[in-house]
């Protein structure tokens, strides 16, 4: 498996990723208000949500790869 290492930008970008390993959509960003306070935090929380769902997905796809790898019937007895 890949190791993934987890990356503290900003607050925001930590609860994104947090937010999608709990499951909860895209959707839920907090920081969706186009008010000042929230300037900037919004893409900070998507990043980390996306990152967390790349994370995933190369897990997947490694595990996907290993199942279908061709088995070295020579090294089966």
């Amino acid at each position: 498996m890949v190791s993934s290492t987890k990356k503290f930008i900003t607050a925001e970008y930590h609860d994104g990723q947090m937010a999608y390993e709990q499951g909860r959509a895209l959707t839920t960003n907090p920081h969706l208000s186009p008010t000042p306070v929230h300037a900037g935090k919004l893409w900070y929380w998507v990043w980390g949500w996306q990152d967390a769902m790349a994370d995933d997905v190369r897990r997947v796809k490694e595990a996907i790869l290993t199942i279908t790898q061709p088995i070295d019937k020579k090294g089966m007895n």
